[in-house]
């Protein structure tokens, strides 16, 4: 075996791993970002509801 076999193999190895840990990356930064619109969805939901207890509340969840 070649040392430029043996090079090559380590790169290719090394390559591999930073695809694979930047689709890890990818795939975590999605998942938070979903959690966030998740979370000011909820809030948005849960401070229209909050409000609309009297005459205006249809305007007030428009508004």
């Amino acid at each position: 075996m070649y040392v430029s076999d043996v090079a090559e193999q380590i790169v290719a190895m090394q390559a591999q791993m930073l695809r694979a840990s930047m689709a890890m990356a990818a795939t975590k930064s999605a998942a938070e970002q979903q959690q966030a619109v998740t979370t000011l969805l909820t809030e948005a939901t849960q401070s229209a509801a909050a409000s609309a207890d009297g005459r205006g509340a249809m305007l007030d969840i428009l508004v």
